[in-house]
């Protein structure tokens, strides 16, 4: 997709658990993004007032052996109810097909795989925000 596509396209996206290189990377493969990376321990030490309105996507990102982890995020950002318009994506592997059932179960989680492709991320972005209306 060409640079000014995806500035057209993007929207600002908070990033949660990302480690340094990942962060990297979806600032190399999609410069037009507004990335911002989430506090260290967000959403457990800040309310979510403290989050830019602007943000329209929440990525979390999921580890191994870290799984509980992404779905105690993703419930916890699921009960505040400030957060309702953010749509709430999970990036993990193939492999944690496990994560993926739970938390395809909330009402607002869904899942995608790393690594991210800026098709795919709009495409599940387009795919959710038609679902709600």
């Amino acid at each position: 997709m060409s640079e000014h596509n995806s500035r057209k396209d993007s929207c600002p996206v908070l990033l949660i658990d990302a480690t340094e290189a990942e962060v990297m990377q979806l600032r190399k493969d999609m410069p037009g993004w507004p990335w911002l990376e989430a506090p260290k321990g967000w959403p457990f030490t800040k309310k979510a007032a403290s989050v830019p309105e602007s943000i329209k996507v929440i990525l979390v990102f999921a580890h191994k052996n870290k799984e509980t982890r992404a779905l105690d995020v993703c419930k916890h950002i699921f009960e505040d109810k400030t957060m309702d318009d953010v749509t709430l994506l999970v990036a993990a592997s193939r492999y944690q097909m496990t994560l993926a059932n739970d938390i395809r179960r909330l009402t607002r989680g869904h899942f995608i795989f790393r690594p991210i492709e800026e098709e795919a991320l709009l495409n599940k972005i387009n795919e959710i925000r038609h679902a709600k209306y």
